[in-house]
């Protein structure tokens, strides 16, 4: 007796797990699926719930997962990204009624996707830390997930929630600017902030290098970008770019016949790499235009350049470099210069870039820099260069700092990428 009951049960048992098997998508999958596809809705909401083969997050058996909801709302509502929760339709979801529960279980969805890509960094996966987090049923990490790993970034965002109503903007603006930038600056890096006038050499956590900068005017912009330093150029040479040449050189020129001596400057022709020096007598300078005429200015202390300068590959064609016009760096607001970034204290920064390889000492970069020679040196390694734009940003020791909007680009509401 007692086997044949053990038998009947194993058969229900069986016969329920068969049942189980050969069951269908729930009704409740089969709504949302026919209303997504009746629906646009964004790529990331209909993959996942694709991958969840349309079994819905926030809803089940006809009833709101209020514990869910609520730790969506939490994640929405957490002011430190600088992200306004009203901006994604959240607004309509906290209403106390939801006749249409398919049409919530979408609306949560889809306002969580919005949000999360307004959070994310440049180079996060929005979906796939999304899947990962309503897989693993907890939203607790998504921010650590999605948001810039870069400690200013969460200094800013630490800020904003002490900040006064009329700085929050600009501060939440600043924050869309890191989200721009990418992950990973480097282990030591370059960080040019052209609002702050100023460039920090980053080791880690620490910055054992800082000084002024000159920066482009609002007429000759210093370009935002990321680059890699590969040659530091002892004694340059100034190419002056035609624009220079037509607009500022031809005239002072042809109004004083001496202005190539007395500014060490050379007329050239080119072809390659093989440089002609041209006699100046054989110019006719009432008739030529800059787009036949290529000046360059001879390396020594008059040399617009200063004694050394800092190459980094770019499609702007700036670089970093010294300066004859120290003065300059006592100025509040230095915006003065054609668009490259004048640096306050080169040869710093030219043991700085060098310091990897010992056979440039101190004494030996001093002589080069002064031996009115150019010479080209390559660094043993590439070192990361960022030319940024950041008007709010925090200090070591937590205090908040808004700069002046030199480039007008906090008015615009622009958000900058970086190249």
């Amino acid at each position: 007796m007692r086997y044949a009951t053990s038998s009947r049960l194993l058969c229900v048992l069986l016969l329920l797990a068969s049942c189980a098997r050969q069951e269908g998508p729930s009704p409740e999958s089969q709504a949302l699926k026919a209303r997504l596809e009746q629906q646009t809705v964004g790529p990331i909401v209909w993959n996942l719930y694709t991958a969840r083969n349309f079994h819905p997050v926030w809803i089940e058996r006809d009833q709101i997962r209020k514990e869910k909801v609520q730790e969506f709302f939490r994640f929405v509502d957490d002011r430190r990204h600088g992200l306004h929760a009203e901006r994604f339709g959240v607004d309509a979801l906290r209403q106390e009624e939801h006749p249409d529960l398919i049409q919530f279980e979408i609306g949560v969805t889809s306002a969580l996707a919005r949000y999360a890509e307004a959070m994310a960094r440049k180079d996060a996966d929005v979906e796939k830390a999304l899947n990962e987090a309503i897989t693993s049923g907890s939203l607790g990490d998504l921010a650590a997930r999605l948001a810039p790993v870069h400690a200013e970034y969460a200094s800013l965002g630490n800020a904003l929630l002490a900040a006064s109503q009329m700085d929050r903007p600009r501060i939440e603006l600043n924050m869309e600017r890191w989200r721009k930038m990418p992950d990973n600056l480097g282990q030591r890096y370059v960080f040019v902030n052209i609002p702050a006038f100023e460039l920090q050499v980053h080791e880690g956590k620490q910055i054992p290098l800082r000084m002024k900068v000159v920066v482009g005017t609002n007429d000759t912009r210093t370009p935002l970008l990321s680059s890699e330093m590969k040659h530091v150029v002892f004694s340059p040479y100034w190419n002056i770019p035609e624009s220079i040449v037509t607009k500022e050189m031809l005239p002072k020129l042809r109004q004083n016949p001496d202005f190539l001596s007395r500014e060490n400057l050379e007329v050239i022709r080119s072809s390659g790499k093989r440089i002609e020096v041209v006699d100046p007598s054989d110019v006719d300078w009432d008739d030529v235009d800059g787009r036949e005429i290529q000046l360059r200015q001879k390396p020594g202390a008059k040399n617009s350049l200063g004694l050394v300068k800092f190459l980094f590959p770019n499609e702007y064609d700036v670089y970093l470099h010294d300066t004859p016009a120290d003065s300059l760096f006592a100025r509040n607001a230095r915006n003065l210069s054609h668009g490259c970034v004048r640096v306050e204290k080169p040869q710093e920064l030219a043991e700085y870039v060098l310091r990897d390889q010992p056979e440039w000492t101190s004494e030996r970069i001093q002589t080069a820099m002064h031996a009115g020679e150019e010479r080209h040196v390559a660094l043993k390694a590439p070192l990361p260069v960022h030319i940024v734009y950041f008007t709010a940003w925090v200090d070591e020791e937590g205090e908040l700092h808004l700069e002046k909007d030199i480039y007008g680009y906090d008015t615009e509401g622009t958000a900058l990428h970086i190249k």
